[in-house]
């Protein structure tokens, strides 16, 4: 029987919850090939997350304590991804960080835990201080 190694794509914010992005390296290192948003400073950076998502077999979305760097559309690398993820009815799994009222996280933050929140996701949080 063949092992085969899947492709899974990591949608997050750059420079956000690097441990958590470590931490999820180690865990597939032997088990899935990972691919993850890049910064949206680079000019392709929409270019390559939308090849990764389309030959993905899943996603992972990691939704920290940024929402990204807002592009010329209006929204962050991480958005367009999750957007393009549902798009292509990719196997999606959310990771949504626990933020306490004083976290003092911002709005389009806010809005896009709404929008995943709505939606039927297989939505799973987290405490980066116990999990």
């Amino acid at each position: 029987m063949p092992h085969r190694r899947y492709h899974i794509h990591v949608i997050c914010a750059d420079n956000d919850q690097l441990l958590v992005l470590d931490s999820v390296a180690i865990f597939f290192q032997a088990r899935a090939f990972l691919t993850y948003d890049v910064s949206s400073k680079l000019p392709k950076s929409s270019l390559y997350g939308r090849q990764c998502i389309d030959s993905c077999d899943y996603a992972l979305m990691i939704i920290g304590d940024s929402y990204g760097t807002v592009q010329k559309t209006g929204v962050s690398q991480m958005h367009l991804s999750y957007l393009n993820a549902k798009a292509k009815l990719k196997p999606l799994l959310i990771l949504v960080k626990n933020h306490y009222q004083e976290a003092g996280i911002s709005r389009q933050l806010q809005e896009l835990v709404k929008l995943v929140s709505k939606q039927d996701n297989q939505i799973y949080y987290y405490d980066t201080e116990d999990d």
